[in-house]
């Protein structure tokens, strides 16, 4: 009779064992929700981001563009889950409860979505992820959040790589345009913003790799897509992806180039009797919905263009590359201004060779405020100039004779918004 108790004993402490190391979440402060989107496509090919790892080189033959890209890759992390000490930021990180077994059952789990540097500043994600900007306020974007990085092992970042949300430029909260960019609240300096498509069109089986944060886990890269279904503002592929890749930026493989935002997918997991097993699907049945990176390319350009406008001294010329036509020169304080709504007008009048040169100039508009606009025709007795491009926000040029009148009848300036915005000219002499 023992002996039986002291194999029932035995058998309980193994099961007990068994069911808590590979069935039950790690004991945690914080748990974090995901965003759920995602699933498995035949294999399960993701991979760590650790660069030292031979088998990242094998799959693409690009370490240095990989290396590139992981770095312009961060996660949204919530607040609650950091506690700010001197010169870095502690974080409480949790663990999915998978079963025994399933990839990546031991790793830490903290970021709840992902985003992607497009320039210095700004920083692309899915919608859903940054609706309004209480979400701008009540979330941190990190970046190396990796396996290898010392981030992960010491549930720390220093403050250098952890950026705050300062403003919601556009935003498509889900539909066929689900996306978002948005602006940090400093510039990013030590690392190479992604490049993205900028003409033509994403085709049919195109191979695709993704890199993000798959169900809040360290830096994941999926190599092994492509698309398909695809639509005026989106497209669909077959890659690895999973709640907390929703933002993810989706790369074509052969052009290095961003085609789209990972937002959307099918079911996660499947629930088992104590713990959550990975949904397998088949390969042909592409289910990851990605928002093509066209939707929110006319705001990158502007936003960039802008901030290229606005680092040049005022002191300096400025030649338009396309044209040759000079777009700034230094100006005397007693031109005149004309403002409406906070839109204000300078004119200035310059004289060469026979010629009279006017340039209406937006630089005494706030920044905030010329973030906003999207079109500015300027209306005189001569033609009108209509300019879509930020630069021209700053300096457009007419052109005229000496000898001949030019009235500034008005400026209309369309905001983003739709609203309109009137501001009354005057005779130019």
């Amino acid at each position: 009779m023992s002996v039986l108790k002291q194999k029932l004993k035995t058998f309980l402490a193994l099961f007990s064992l068994i069911v808590f190391t590979s069935c039950s979440p790690e004991t945690t402060s914080t748990q974090i929700k995901v965003i759920s989107s995602g699933a498995i496509y035949g294999t399960d090919d993701r991979v760590d981001a650790n660069l030292n790892d031979s088998s990242i080189v094998e799959f693409e033959g690009k370490e240095g563009d990989l290396l590139r890209w992981a770095r312009a890759t961060a996660g949204r992390i919530p607040k609650y889950a950091v506690t700010e000490d001197g010169n870095q930021y502690d974080f409480h990180d949790s663990k999915i409860n998978l079963c025994g077994g399933e990839k990546f059952s031991m790793q830490k789990t903290l970021p709840d979505c992902t985003g992607f540097l497009v320039a210095e500043d700004l920083l692309v994600t899915a919608g859903h992820c940054m609706k309004t900007q209480k979400d701008c306020q009540k979330y941190l974007w990190a970046f190396d959040y990796k396996i290898t990085s010392h981030q992960y092992r010491e549930k720390r970042f220093e403050k250098e790589n952890v950026y705050k949300c300062k403003e919601i430029i556009k935003n498509y909260n889900g539909g066929e345009k689900d996306s978002a960019l948005i602006r940090l609240d400093r510039k990013v300096t030590n690392r190479t913003p992604y490049k993205f498509r900028k003409k033509g069109e994403i085709t049919r089986n195109t191979p695709v790799l993704m890199i993000g944060h798959p169900s809040g886990l360290p830096l994941k890269i999926a190599p092994d897509g492509k698309s398909q279904d695809i639509s005026s503002y989106s497209f669909y592929t077959d890659l690895d992806s999973f709640g907390g890749n929703s933002g993810s930026p989706v790369i074509n493989r052969e052009t290095g180039l961003i085609e789209g935002i990972l937002v959307a997918g099918k079911k996660d997991y499947g629930e088992g009797s104590y713990c959550k097993r990975v949904e397998i699907y088949n390969k042909s049945s592409a289910g990851e919905k990605v928002t093509k990176i066209e939707v929110l390319r006319e705001y990158i350009e502007r936003e960039t263009h802008y901030s290229n406008v606005e680092n040049t001294s005022s002191n300096e010329l400025v030649v338009d590359s396309t044209s040759g036509d000079l777009v700034e020169e230094p100006t005397p304080s007693k031109d005149p201004i004309v403002s409406s709504n906070n839109i204000k007008v300078s004119i200035k009048v310059r004289s060469k060779d026979g010629y009279r040169y006017v340039y209406f100039d937006m630089k005494e508009t706030s920044r905030d405020l010329l973030r906003r606009v999207s079109k500015v025709t300027y209306f005189t007795n001569h033609s009108d100039l209509t300019s879509y491009d930020r630069r021209k926000f700053f300096r457009s040029r007419r052109t005229f004779l000496n000898n001949q009148p030019l009235i500034l009848d008005r400026v209309e300036v369309v905001m983003l918004s739709g609203k309109i915005i009137t501001v009354n000219g005057l005779d130019i002499h």
